[in-house]
């Protein structure tokens, strides 16, 4: 998965729980039963509710969504912080750019800030952040001089809306670097991976496989038996006499990547996914335990 699809997949991803968020606030959110619980029952039912609770009957549910979207803008933040340093190598600040040092520098601090209190988030502005950044068409701005140590308020960047724009941009941005790094190479962490590591013979034509039916990154994962099989395919397509499923593996390893048991005790291997594979294109992995 490439930097571009994570940000598009968080874009989707917020925009969702946005939507929840409006639909609960117009009372019009209605959630089933929960299997996971004992009878099958539904937590936000207002026959679980206490009159005595100030949120009883159906508001009892506004606060866990806003809680859920909270969740979400803190993840989004962080993650795209986290693309951005896989993307740049410079100091936000120092952008010559103005639009793209204004992104840069408010994903920079919400990342940073969000990972110390992801519900009551405070900024932690250093001082060489203290500044007003300004952005174009439209015009923004973002006064950071005086914010250290407040409490984040959406309005300091223009709202929902203005962070919906800060993402936008950021999508903009990254697509922008990958045209200028070829948009179709693979992480540099992971091109290291393919070409540094000490392997044996009889595994290195793995490498041909990985390169040119597989797409790896430090989010992507495939299950291992999906993974074998295409592997198999590919050596009889070249005309190549297939390793045994456990040589498969061992020759995995020796270029880096871990298989690990996860979601419903199946197993994946971390760290590559089949480039054609579209089982978990919609998701944002980002090294959650399933």
């Amino acid at each position: 998965m490439k930097l571009s699809d994570r940000i598009e997949a968080l874009l989707r991803n917020f925009y969702l729980s946005l939507s929840i968020l409006e639909t609960a606030n117009n009372g019009r959110l209605v959630l089933d039963k929960f299997s996971f619980l004992p009878r099958n029952r539904n937590p936000f039912d207002q026959a679980n509710m206490r009159e005595d609770n100030p949120d009883y009957g159906y508001g009892a549910i506004r606060p866990a969504v806003r809680n859920h979207f909270k969740s979400t803008f803190a993840f989004t933040a962080i993650e795209v912080d986290a693309i951005f340093g896989s993307t740049f190598t410079t100091h936000p600040v120092t952008e010559e750019d103005p639009n793209t040092r204004y992104v840069r520098v408010i994903i920079s601090l919400l990342g940073k800030s969000f990972i110390t209190d992801p519900m009551n988030p405070v900024w932690e502005c250093p001082p060489e952040f203290h500044n007003v950044y300004e952005a174009y068409n439209p015009y923004r701005r973002f006064d950071a001089r005086n914010i250290d140590g407040t409490a984040i308020d959406w309005e300091q960047f223009g709202g929902i809306q203005g962070f919906v724009s800060v993402l936008q941009n950021a999508l903009v941005v990254v697509r922008a670097n990958e045209h200028k790094s070829d948009s179709s190479s693979k992480y540099t962490a992971n091109e290291l991976r393919l070409k540094s590591r000490k392997r044996s013979v009889q595994y290195e034509h793995l490498k041909d496989f990985i390169m040119e039916a597989c797409e790896i990154s430090n989010s992507s994962m495939s299950l291992a038996g999906s993974l074998f099989n295409s592997y198999e395919k590919w050596a009889s397509d070249v005309g190549m006499t297939a390793l045994s499923q456990r040589g498969f593996g061992i020759g995995l390893r020796e270029f880096g990547f871990e298989r690990k048991r996860r979601g419903q005790g199946k197993h994946w291997w971390i760290g590559i996914r089949l480039a054609s594979d579209n089982e978990n294109k919609e998701q944002i992995h980002m090294s959650l335990d399933l």
